[in-house]
């Protein structure tokens, strides 16, 4: 706030600088997400989107991924290309097989 006020401008507000969806708000519905994010196009302004997944993600929603080895698995079952990965301390990202990530998350650390 200090910030804004020494630059003379207001603090962003809510449907004139960007739009929020809130998941967890029950008014909010995956045909509300749409209409927010087709506003905020229309209006050239960001829509912050809050609370859209479980803290667990995708992975695990059935039962075919909900572990790692069975999701790289099922990945591997439906021809996906080979993951890029982002390999801690490394600054490239890699591709690996799944084969090989299969094998690198079956070793104990």
């Amino acid at each position: 706030m200090e910030l804004y006020r020494r630059s003379n401008q207001s603090p962003p507000s809510v449907e004139k600088d960007f739009l929020i969806y809130d998941a967890t708000k029950s008014e909010h519905s995956p045909e509300n997400l749409d209409k927010i994010l087709s506003m905020s196009a229309n209006l050239t302004i960001p829509a912050l989107v809050q609370n859209f997944s479980s803290i667990h993600g995708a992975i695990g929603s059935v039962p075919e991924t909900s572990t790692i080895d069975m999701f790289l698995a099922y990945q591997a079952s439906r021809c996906r290309p080979n993951p890029s990965c982002q390999i801690q301390g490394e600054v490239e990202n890699q591709n690996h097989t799944y084969d090989f990530l299969l094998q690198h998350f079956r070793t104990s650390p």
